[in-house]
């Protein structure tokens, strides 16, 4: 049951600019999720081994666990690499209660702003405000440190390239 308090969370926005392009930028977010998310303080398995993104519609959000279980995170719902991707989410809550998770990817002046949006608390009932308010705390861990860190140590490292370079171009 939801009441006006909760049906009127704000939206949970964080936003990033990396210094690359916006192919860069989704594929280390999706591809490389193992690389750079906290596993050891963020997960749902007892002994976390890995965890992903399948990429496709309908794939999940997985985390692997060192028995070899599989704890889904959530499902992938929209996926247009290099612009966006957008899942139903519910790390830490039954899947019932999924929330909205988009992530966004524009080309801007020094690289690529990512942003990060998470809604629809409502539907975590009474555990809503609590629950958005840990999740901003989260995600400024989860992706304002890890992944920006990582997609900048990540883009520092490659040899400066043309946006067709990255693309894989053979002209």
């Amino acid at each position: 049951m939801t009441d006006s308090a909760t049906s009127t969370l704000p939206t949970l926005i964080k936003s990033v600019v990396i210094p690359c392009s916006a192919t860069m930028a989704f594929m280390l977010f999706t591809e490389r999720l193992a690389e750079w998310w906290p596993l050891g303080r963020f997960h749902a398995a007892p002994n976390p081994r890995d965890c992903g993104v399948e990429p496709w519609l309908g794939g999940r959000v997985y985390e692997r666990g060192a028995d070899g279980s599989l704890i889904e995170w959530g499902k992938v719902i929209a996926w247009q690499p290099p612009q966006r991707c957008s899942f139903a989410w519910w790390l830490g809550v039954d899947a019932s209660q999924a929330q909205l998770l988009t992530v966004t990817f524009a080309s801007v002046h020094g690289g690529t702003r990512v942003k990060l949006t998470h809604t629809d608390w409502q539907k975590l009932g009474a555990a809503a405000h609590a629950r958005r308010d840990q999740s901003d705390d989260d995600w400024n861990i989860v992706f304002n440190t890890c992944y920006r860190e990582y997609a900048e140590r990540y883009a520092d490292a490659q040899p400066t390239a043309t946006a067709d370079d990255e693309l894989g171009s053979t002209t």
